[in-house]
């Protein structure tokens, strides 16, 4: 099992992580949505924002299940394959922040957004050398 420790870490930071995300999303659903139209303010993303908002929590509700069927797969059969779609979903994901910050030219949150696209990049490079 030790073989796997790194996977087991990087599998458990993305279910925490899209996991909570999704959950105050889904609990504070306008807030979300007021906050995201001062966010992108003036930009051609405002009239996208409530599809593009439940998207985002279908995405990251599926890349949290995903994930965590992976986790079991490492402890059952050693190949991770719903983990692989997980951490491919969350990578898209984080994606798909990136490009968001980087239209409102949020330079601070694009590069915290990375921060977490590299343990996710990690763990892809891991899972396809398993």
């Amino acid at each position: 099992m030790l073989a796997y420790s790194t996977e087991i870490a990087l599998f458990i930071l993305l279910i925490f992580t899209f996991g909570f995300s999704a959950s105050e999303k889904l609990t504070d659903f306008t807030g979300n949505l007021n906050w995201l139209k001062t966010y992108f303010k003036g930009t051609f993303m405002v009239k996208y924002l409530k599809v593009a908002l439940i998207k985002v929590v279908i995405f990251e509700i599926a890349a949290t299940i995903l994930c965590i069927l992976g986790l079991v797969e490492l402890f059952t059969s050693k190949v991770p394959q719903m983990g692989l779609y997980g951490c491919i979903l969350c990578i898209v994901t984080l994606f798909a922040f990136l490009i968001g910050q980087r239209i409102v030219k949020d330079y601070d949150g694009a590069r915290n957004t990375v921060i977490y696209l590299v343990p996710s990049i990690l763990l892809l490079y891991l899972l396809t050398h398993l």
